[in-house]
């Protein structure tokens, strides 16, 4: 049987804000049924955004988390979310 490996990363780039970073990371989510999909978070307490790579014939995901270093507020409502298709 085939296994797959989820790879994952966070990132924060000087100079770009990470609401930028996430809308860019959008465009990249192609959640082809063969290839997998995206999930896609953005952390604004930390200042990063988190991509990670699903699984084939997984769906993509969009979360927000509020949850800092100071163990503040947890994540948004409804933690992670279906995205969206985008509408051409």
């Amino acid at each position: 049987s085939r296994h797959f490996h989820a790879s994952a990363m966070d990132i924060r780039i000087k100079g770009v804000s990470i609401r930028e970073l996430y809308n860019f990371a959008e465009t990249l989510d192609v959640g082809v049924e063969a290839e997998g999909a995206l999930g896609v978070g953005i952390y604004p307490t930390s200042q990063f955004i988190h991509v990670d790579f699903r699984a084939p014939g997984e769906p993509s995901y969009r979360w927000t988390d509020w949850s800092g270093h100071d163990g503040g507020k947890k994540k948004s409502p409804g933690r992670t979310q279906p995205a969206r298709k985008p509408v051409s």
